[in-house]
């Protein structure tokens, strides 16, 4: 706006000679050009702490981002170490399991079979496939009589919180 009010000048004022003063009209342009450079420079100015700041906010952004990436990797590196050792204890005890020759079952709230060692499966199926026993009943394999036996006995457990010790079911 004011750039333009400068030029504007001669307009404003007709009465003025402008053009039969020589000096008068050199002196406006100069004097425009100089406001017409100032303007530029100081938008360019502007424009470089735009420029600046913003390069800031991006360091800053890509340094936080940095960080939270190392503490990731971090966390990653740290979880897969747990889950190795966690699986290395799980095939432990599932060897422990599998190798007593004692029954070993456990089963859900709804009494399917959730783990069976091999004992109980070569025992009481055709094979020792352990994981052909899961989500199945007593009643798979058991008389009637005797699977609601076992309901009977795992829903006391359940409700007193006390181990049946010493029971012995002939098969």
């Amino acid at each position: 706006c004011e750039i333009v009010g400068i030029m504007l000048l001669p307009l404003m004022f007709p009465g003025a000679d402008w053009e039969a003063h020589l000096v008068q009209p050199l002196a406006f342009n100069i004097i425009v050009s100089l406001v017409i450079i100032l303007v530029a420079h100081h938008r360019d100015l502007a424009e470089q702490d735009r420029q600046n700041a913003l390069e800031q906010r991006i360091a800053a952004r890509t340094q936080e981002l940095t960080s939270s990436n190392e503490k990731l990797k971090n966390q990653m590196s740290e979880r897969q170490l747990v889950e190795k050792a966690l699986a290395n204890e799980r095939n432990l005890l599932r060897t422990l399991i599998d190798n007593l020759p004692d029954y070993i079952v456990v089963k859900d709230r709804q009494n399917r079979f959730v783990l069976v060692n091999k004992a109980w499966a070569s025992h009481n199926t055709d094979s020792e496939q352990t994981d052909q026993v899961v989500g199945k009943t007593d009643h798979d394999y058991f008389p009637d009589e005797l699977a609601n036996e076992f309901l009977t006995d795992e829903r006391q457990l359940l409700q007193s919180g006390q181990a049946l010790i010493d029971k012995e079911v002939i098969n």
